[in-house]
């Protein structure tokens, strides 16, 4: 156990009045932990509530920050993708695509890849995300 983190595993936690959720699953990484195949992915999207404000996971969704560095295909979940149109949160953070490291906001949603790694050496490039976020508005 940890002091000062929560790990949320297809979990929910209240922050004052904040409601976030995580989730760790990710699809194409067969033998790694946290994955999950197509119908796996499915059941824990489909089971992430609606009502809440922060999404966290490690996949992003198909087409938004989830280049690689090749530039070539988008490697995000197409499963998390179509729930989010369920869920839409007012934000969304992920990794696990490195070299997309940013922000871009899509409908009602601010979507954060947070990654802070890069390259094959996996040292740390980019700075921290910070979000400030008013649950009063």
């Amino acid at each position: 156990r940890f002091k000062h983190a929560t790990i949320l595993e297809d979990s929910l936690l209240e922050v004052d009045g904040i409601h976030i959720y995580g989730s760790p699953w990710c699809p194409e990484l067969t033998g790694f932990a946290f994955y999950k195949d197509a119908e796996g992915l499915k059941e824990a999207w489909e089971a992430i509530p609606s009502d809440i404000d922060i999404l966290v996971t490690h996949t992003p969704p198909f087409g938004i920050l989830d280049l690689p560095s090749s530039k070539t295909i988008n490697l995000g979940c197409p499963i998390l993708r179509n729930e989010l149109k369920r869920i839409q949160p007012k934000f969304h953070v992920f990794g696990h695509i490195h070299s997309s490291h940013g922000r871009t906001t899509q409908d009602k949603t601010c979507f954060i890849n947070a990654a802070i790694v890069a390259g094959r050496d996996l040292e740390v490039k980019n700075s921290p995300v910070l979000i400030q976020y008013d649950n009063e508005i």
